[in-house]
């Protein structure tokens, strides 16, 4: 009997010294390596992360190159050329801009009667003509200055207009209703079943006369 309560004893004691298991349950179906959540940063400005942007809106027509607000390419006239850098049109070399005649003219061409010798002179204006010519049938040609509608009486009769004549010979032009727009020099075309072609410009150099 004394050695039962012994063994009880030993064992009530064995029990009290065994660790206790508290805390949290583990559940091992759940994954333990879950990755945290991907924070995205709210997006910046176009003006904050454009390496080249402007710092303000460009007006109508500009675009923006390297963080300055540029004006469109200008078409430049017969006897000047572009300026890329700046967009502008600056006068071809050999050339001089005369402001009475709001144009480049030749450098040796006079620009207003102050440039002449006497009182009683004036001075002619510089002039570009462009040699045209039209086919329907027989066969028409004629210098053709820009701004001024010439009549071709072919078998039919057609207008022609030289609206413009740009850096390099090329022009705008109408013939007839049809606008013609960056027309190279020298070059056929078939419209509307009559042959036009542009055949070489003259540039006719303004020299001091007599008043008329």
């Amino acid at each position: 009997m004394r050695l039962t309560f012994i063994i009880l004893g030993v064992l009530l004691l064995l029990a009290a010294c065994a660790p206790q298991l508290t805390g949290t349950r583990l559940d091992l179906d759940e994954p333990t390596n879950a990755q945290p959540p991907i924070v995205t940063a709210p997006p910046t400005s176009g003006l904050e992360t454009a390496e080249n942007a402007c710092s303000s809106p460009c007006s109508l027509g500009e675009t923006c190159e390297n963080g300055r607000c540029l004006p469109p390419i200008p078409r430049c006239n017969y006897l000047e050329r572009l300026n890329i850098e700046n967009r502008s049109c600056d006068c071809a070399p050999d050339t001089k801009w005369c402001g009475a005649q709001a144009a480049c003219i030749p450098a040796k061409a006079c620009c207003a009667h102050t440039d002449c010798a006497f009182r009683d002179n004036e001075c002619g204006e510089s002039t570009v003509a462009i040699t045209t010519c039209l086919t329907d049938g027989p066969t028409l040609c004629k210098q053709l200055r820009p701004g001024i509608t010439e009549r071709f009486d072919l078998t039919r009769i057609h207008t022609v207009r030289v609206n413009k004549l740009l850096e390099g010979g090329a022009l705008d032009a109408r013939l007839d209703q049809t606008d013609i727009d960056a027309y190279p020099l020298s070059e056929t075309r078939t419209i509307a079943g009559i042959t036009f072609n542009t055949e070489k410009v003259t540039v006719y150099t303004g020299q001091c006369r007599l008043k008329r």
